[in-house]
């Protein structure tokens, strides 16, 4: 990586780490009330791009796509929690 990365770069950076690096992903990216959503593609956003999001709203939490469904259950998530924790003793103490 480059040490010399420009502010665009190293969000452009950010939103692949944050979308898995899948491009199309990012670009698809529907978080639109990140601040460094308008960002995302690495360079500065074109006051069409502006344009288009203030008339549909999806700057600051308006537009924002609705939560999705839990996947697991509470019951679930605690399990798989407490899983994590046993594995992780188990790797400090040299077990796994």
């Amino acid at each position: 990586m480059n040490p010399r990365l420009t502010p665009l770069k190293a969000i452009r950076w950010n939103c692949l780490d944050c979308m898995s690096s899948s491009s199309p992903d990012v670009k698809e990216c529907d978080l639109y009330d990140c601040s460094l959503w308008e960002y995302r593609l690495g360079s500065r956003p074109t006051k069409e791009m502006i344009e288009k999001v203030k008339d549909e709203g999806m700057h600051k939490g308006k537009g924002y796509a609705e939560p999705a469904e839990p996947i697991y259950t509470v019951e679930e998530t605690e399990r798989m929690r407490k899983m994590g924790e046993r594995l992780r003793d188990s790797q400090k103490r040299g077990i796994a």
